[in-house]
């Protein structure tokens, strides 16, 4: 048997809760846009899975390979990439970290 809530304790636990209406207030924040750069198909779509059921998390894009990765960071505006560093790079002495100088430049 489970036993019953207790409606007081989250009664409390609301009165603790500031709904202001001023910069900041949750339906004013913008929204975190995330690339996804995994070689693998199921990887990404599982990293995508748990991502988009946040409400401040919007994955604009995945890329399958190093280049695909180059190509959304050119047409997308990105504030985060998740990325395999074990990613594919064709280019020769190429290194899938060069993505971290590209995103930050």
């Amino acid at each position: 048997m489970f036993p019953r809530a207790n409606p007081g304790l989250f009664l409390n636990i609301l009165q603790n809760v500031s709904l202001e209406w001023g910069p900041g207030a949750p339906w004013e924040r913008s929204l975190i846009n995330i690339l996804i750069a995994d070689s693998h198909v199921l990887v990404r779509k599982g990293i995508r899975a748990l991502l988009v059921s946040q409400p401040d998390l919007n994955v604009v894009a995945e890329a399958g390979t190093y280049e695909e990765a180059l190509e959304q960071l050119r047409v997308h505006r990105v504030d985060v990439v998740m990325f395999d560093i074990a990613i594919p790079v064709s280019a020769p002495g190429g290194d899938s970290l060069d993505l971290i100088d590209i995103f930050q430049g």
